[in-house]
């Protein structure tokens, strides 16, 4: 849809205020271009869904394949108890450090 040509452009950057005759005819003049970006809008909100719904399938299937998951279980296991026997060291004015949010694997 070609969107030059206006004849209200040299009032953009006045305080030209209109008439009733020249709003109604303003309106006339936009309505197509707001049906257009109505159905924009509309387009972007369902492909917004169906990105979403396809982020949601893919992304667990991308965690099963994450680095850390090929970290072997005894390097986990020795990096968690290296992890605890340090807490009897610390200091009490250093916030807590958490690792990790998982205790074990299935």
């Amino acid at each position: 849809m070609e969107c030059s040509g206006s004849p209200f452009t040299r009032y953009f950057l006045s305080n030209y205020a209109p008439n009733d005759q020249e709003i109604a005819a303003i309106r006339a003049f936009v309505a197509p271009y707001s049906e257009e970006l109505s159905r924009f809008q509309a387009l972007i909100d369902k492909l917004s869904i169906e990105r979403d719904q396809l982020k949601d399938y893919v992304n667990p299937h991308k965690a099963l394949i994450s680095p850390m998951r090929q970290v072997p279980e005894d390097i986990l296991r020795d990096i968690s108890f290296r992890h605890v026997g340090m807490r009897a060291c610390r200091s009490r004015s250093r916030p807590r450090v958490q690792l990790f949010g998982i205790s074990g694997r299935n």
